[in-house]
């Protein structure tokens, strides 16, 4: 039996991800809150540890800090939208990404540059 040449499930992804760990506090619009432990970031979204089992398509805030190369922090606060939530695995909790709803032209130009740091 030939071996497959695409992957069963396309590749979601508008941008590459790259590895974020670090505190990300979110705030559901219920006003329910917490602080989850960052993943991955991209241009487009992130993903986080968390013990909440959020629902696709609820909307969130998510407020994150980036370390640039040219030790400058920059802080975030941004609408987003959850994707999909998973099973932690043996970490416990839940893995959760969202994408980035209407991030402003500074952010989207600050989450690029934090990709192109890193490559």
């Amino acid at each position: 039996m030939p071996l497959p040449t695409a992957p069963l499930v396309p590749e979601r992804r508008i941008s590459s991800r790259h590895y974020y760990h670090g505190p990300i506090a979110v705030r559901l619009r219920s006003g329910l809150a917490f602080v989850a432990s960052g993943i991955d970031v991209s241009a487009s979204g992130l993903a986080f540890r968390c013990d909440e089992n959020l629902p696709p398509d609820a909307h969130c805030e998510v407020h994150f800090s980036l370390p640039f190369a040219n030790g400058n922090t920059h802080s975030f606060t941004l609408h987003a939208v959850v994707v999909y939530t998973a099973l932690a695995g043996e970490v416990g909790g839940f893995k959760v990404a969202v994408h980035f709803q209407g991030p402003s032209a500074q952010a989207r130009e600050l989450l690029a540059e934090y990709a192109l740091q890193l490559g």
